[in-house]
């Protein structure tokens, strides 16, 4: 009799499940074409439910061995995998259970994973390992069993199958360089700043250039190539305008904020590498920290991290509060003075219609009206300025950035104490939160730039 026993990844991705299922029909049939076979297995969630599967349909016989006790092990499964296994213990008796300490911590649980897959293997004439090829992260996985099997002469049949992205672990990509993402992405924010900025331009040129033949007839009566090349000119300027800021700014406004993205989390990663810490993909994993105690290296990770949000704080104070406080003040300084010199022109605009009801031979003694004509077009050309500066004040949101920013630095200020004092639970709860912060902070700022469609506002 052929003794085949089974480990593998709980997290296959979904698209190679089927595969996996195939692969291992395939192999349970060719040792039954050679004769009797058994099998052995943990019952683990993923590859190890797929195989006792795909053993049930064979009619192959499976000897159900757990790491530890029932209870205890029925923590290590959720949702659908916990009703799987209830239902796999419902129908198989167990024939080994490994023992755990009393209050075991997950080292022990690790070891005793361990442990129970080494025996399976030292009772087998085959290991068939439904794994990624990648080294050992720990004790008591896929590879470290594989390479125990390997050590001890046994044969290996191996199934290849990627882990899902949501339970890997996110490191700083080695082939990214910040600084050059980080270029990239202003360029990009630049192409975007021209390309909006060139669209408000225009727009509101095109507004000088027609305002005059609606004020200056008189004179266009006599110049008629004058009239012409300002109609050529808005006849350029609005198509010009619109093209800008509803598809160039655009389409430049999402490649700024891809590059944005990807030059902020290989900045986070980076940073996290320095001290130890990998982030993972889904939010609901564990932060992983290497294993350390108080020792002079987590007080130079300490260090590390502590530069890290200190240089967050001072980015948002200096570039964003600072900065944005600074543009606000002159935005409103001008936007008033532009409102103060309409209101001054409507006023004389009034006063001259006053005195041409009143006293008209005055008012044509001094040429009133050639005054009134300009006072006339400022009051198209004052209103268009002041809503191209709304326009940008609106994409802007200085004031909610800068109330942002501030409560972004609150939060990082008191995970900055947090870290000080902190033991290694202490630290790996500030990892939270800071991750948590940053990726609020990010979000936020992508769906507040991503809401800003330009062209629907002018």
């Amino acid at each position: 009799m052929t003794t085949i026993c089974i480990v593998g990844h709980r997290d296959i991705r979904e698209d190679q499940q089927q595969r996996v299922r195939e692969e291992i029909e395939k192999t349970l049939g060719y040792f039954l074409s050679l004769g009797k076979v058994e099998t052995l297995s943990l019952v683990a969630s993923g590859a190890d439910t797929i195989f006792y599967d795909v053993a049930e349909a064979m009619k192959v016989p499976i000897k159900i061995w757990l790491p530890f006790a029932e209870a205890v092990y029925r923590e290590d499964f959720t949702g659908k995998d916990l009703t799987k296994f209830n239902a796999i213990l419902s129908e198989k008796n167990i024939e080994w259970t490994g023992v755990l300490p009393v209050s075991p911590s997950q080292e022990d649980k690790n070891e005793a994973y361990r442990k129970a897959a080494q025996k399976l293997v030292d009772r087998s004439d085959y290991l068939l390992a439904v794994w990624d090829g990648k080294a050992a992260e720990g004790i008591g996985g896929t590879a470290d069993t594989v390479e125990y099997a390997w050590s001890k002469n046994k044969p290996v049949i191996h199934i290849h199958a990627d882990r899902s992205p949501k339970n890997q672990l996110h490191h700083a990509n080695p082939s990214q360089n910040l600084d050059a993402l980080e270029k990239a992405a202003m360029q990009a924010k630049i192409s975007f700043q021209i390309a909006w900025g060139l669209g408000i331009a225009f727009g509101l040129f095109s507004v000088i250039a027609f305002a005059p033949t609606l004020f200056f007839s008189d004179f266009f009566e006599g110049h008629p190539k004058g009239k012409l090349i300002l109609y050529l000119i808005e006849l350029v300027c609005l198509p010009l305008s619109y093209w800008l800021l509803c598809y160039r700014a655009h389409q430049a406004k999402a490649v700024f904020v891809d590059k944005r993205i990807v030059a902020e989390r290989q900045r986070v990663y980076e940073q996290f590498d320095r001290v130890r810490i990998a982030l993972p993909v889904d939010e609901k994993n564990d932060i992983t920290v290497s294993s350390y105690q108080d020792t002079p290296e987590m007080a130079q990770s300490k260090t590390a991290l502590m530069e890290f949000v200190q240089g967050q704080i001072d980015y948002h104070y200096h570039k964003r509060v600072k900065k944005y406080s600074r543009n606000k003040d002159i935005m409103r300084r001008i936007m008033f003075g532009i409102l103060v010199a309409f209101f001054v022109v409507v006023g004389l605009g009034f006063i001259e219609m006053m005195v041409e009801l009143v006293n008209r031979d005055f008012s044509k003694k001094h040429h009133l009206h050639d005054y009134a004509q300009w006072l006339h077009y400022f009051w198209v050309v004052f209103p268009a300025t002041y809503a191209a500066l709304e326009v940008i004040v609106y994409f802007n949101e200085w004031q909610l950035n800068i109330r942002v920013s501030k409560k972004t630095m609150l939060k990082l200020e008191a995970i900055k104490k947090e870290i000080v004092f902190a033991d290694l639970a202490g630290f790996v709860k500030a990892m939270h939160e800071l991750k948590t912060v940053l990726e609020i902070e990010n979000e936020d700022w992508n769906i507040l730039i991503d809401s800003k469609h330009i062209g629907a506002y002018i």
